[in-house]
């Protein structure tokens, strides 16, 4: 008769082979094959509680589990998910759970945030992502995969995604792409969202680096210096070349078509951060603005190989915390919050006030302009000083 503990995962298997035996014996009450049966059990259980950790289940399973325990049905998941599409997506593991969707369901469906925020038990890339749906004909036309059709062109886009998730990106696009306005993407936006972050990093894999980056180069100095760019008139590509400099990636990519993306920040494989900037508007306002998000994801926010922040930045409500974080140090960044306060610029709002604040502060007009024109939702205003169409030529073949 077994009366030691169990010290081991021998011991542990052991013991289980013996209750096996045992209760096919079915020993009567009292007996010594009964008494045996019962400590076991206990040696068993208390095993099993210290030593065996039971995982969470799966965000899917426990979504489908409160369904059924609720009686509900598909349909009854719309005004949670989205939109009936969505919801098809998202049980059938083809769409990752964003921090909206997380949110309601906890909410909804009194899911625990804990359960819901774990990665899907899809088996990998190709099993959630529906290849059909990227826009191939415009990757095609780009030169990001060749020309193909039918099964062959999701063959295509399969491996041209997967080959931008080698190691732990792979679980990148299981997981979800943080940032602002990433929430409620419609397919479309959502699938040309991953085409262009994954062309993103196959663009940074040939960008060469002086250095490995350390997080102490983004010091308050080095901000300073590269906002102080701004008034050149190769500002914006000084300034790209700056952050390469110190060891940070920094890719110009067009957005696809429907997606409306401004900038991402992320971590290559070696830990070297890369910025992504659409240049979806070519405006020096913009450009700083969106350069000044994403360097803020880079030093406050970027921790694990395995996410990334894709941003909408222009027309979009920053309901994340961290977007919130990241626009405030932005507009610091540019503007000190102390100096825009009592700036002449803030309470004249004319065409001299913006030119001398921005004399004050050693920077192009185009970013105290652009700060008004946000605080103030009114877009037509100085639009001579914004710097239209300066941008994008300056990367015409770097």
């Amino acid at each position: 008769m077994i009366k030691q503990p169990i010290k081991s995962a021998g011991d542990y298997e052991q013991m289980l082979l013996r209750v096996t035996v045992l209760a096919a014996q079915d020993p009567s009450i009292g007996s010594k094959g009964a008494d045996e049966l019962e400590l076991l059990s206990i040696l068993l259980e208390d095993y099993e509680r210290k030593s065996i950790s039971i995982d969470m289940p799966d965000p899917i399973e426990a979504i489908e589990f409160r369904m059924q325990e609720q009686g509900l049905e598909r349909k009854d998941l719309i005004p949670i998910l989205g939109s009936k599409s969505r919801v098809s997506e998202v049980l059938a593991r083809k769409r990752p759970l964003s921090l909206q969707m997380i949110r309601s369901l906890a909410e909804g469906l009194a899911i625990p945030t804990d359960v819901l925020i774990q990665e899907s038990r899809a088996q990998d890339v190709g099993g959630e992502l529906d290849w059909r749906k990227f826009p191939f004909k415009e990757m095609q036309r780009r030169g990001w995969i060749p020309e193909a059709a039918g099964a062959s062109a999701n063959q295509a886009v399969a491996k041209f995604i997967e080959g931008a998730c080698q190691n732990s990106m792979h679980a990148m696009f299981r997981r979800r792409l943080r940032g602002q306005g990433m929430d409620n993407l419609e397919d479309k936006a959502f699938y040309a969202a991953i085409a262009w972050t994954a062309r993103v990093r196959t663009q940074a894999r040939s960008i060469r680096l002086h250095q490995h980056f350390t997080l102490s180069e983004l010091n308050d100095q080095f901000l300073r210096n590269l906002v102080s760019l701004s008034p050149r008139s190769d500002g914006p590509a000084r300034a790209v070349d700056c952050l390469r400099e110190i060891g940070i990636k920094v890719v110009i990519e067009q957005q696809l078509t429907g997606s409306l993306l401004d900038g991402a920040a992320m971590l290559d494989e070696e830990g070297n951060p890369i910025i992504a900037l659409s240049l979806r508007y070519d405006r020096l306002d913009y450009f700083w603005f969106t350069l000044a998000h994403e360097i803020a994801h880079v030093k406050h926010h970027l921790n694990h190989a395995n996410e990334a922040f894709v941003d909408r930045l222009i027309d979009t409500e920053d309901k994340e915390r961290v977007e919130r974080e990241a626009n405030r140090i932005a507009r610091d960044m540019l503007i000190p919050r102390d100096i825009w306060q009592r700036s002449s610029a803030r309470y004249q709002q004319s065409v001299d006030s913006v030119l001398a604040t921005a004399a004050q502060l050693g920077v192009h007009p185009a970013i105290v302009a652009g700060r008004l024109r946000y605080e103030s939702g009114n877009y037509s205003r100085h639009t001579r000083l914004i710097g239209q169409g300066v941008v994008r030529s300056q990367f015409l073949g770097r």
